[in-house]
């Protein structure tokens, strides 16, 4: 997930990192916990306003859950992911 998200973003890369935290460890589910900046940071809080930041930071998540999952696209009529992002933004990946 790592690479392909900071490929994508304009971001200083913090780095990858591994944690014992309990919404991972409780799961019962495969889970990550992505960090996507921070709102206390005006730099982060000003890329995290524009549509083309969260849709590239979007197709990163979407682009790491396709390798670690070794997903395939379906048929050609069928073959764009759609991501709705709360009540507003919805991403469309080719």
């Amino acid at each position: 997930m790592h690479a392909e998200i900071t490929k994508l973003i304009d971001m200083k890369d913090r780095g990858e990192k591994l944690a014992n935290f309990q919404v991972l460890r409780t799961s019962i589910m495969p889970a990550v916990l992505t960090e996507c900046g921070f709102i206390d940071n005006a730099v982060d809080t000003a890329k995290l306003k524009t549509s083309i930041f969260i849709e590239n930071l979007a197709k990163g998540h979407v682009n790491g859950l396709v390798k670690a999952f070794n997903l395939k696209r379906k048929a050609a009529a069928d073959s764009n992911y759609t991501i709705q992002i709360g009540q507003k933004l919805r991403v469309k990946i080719q």
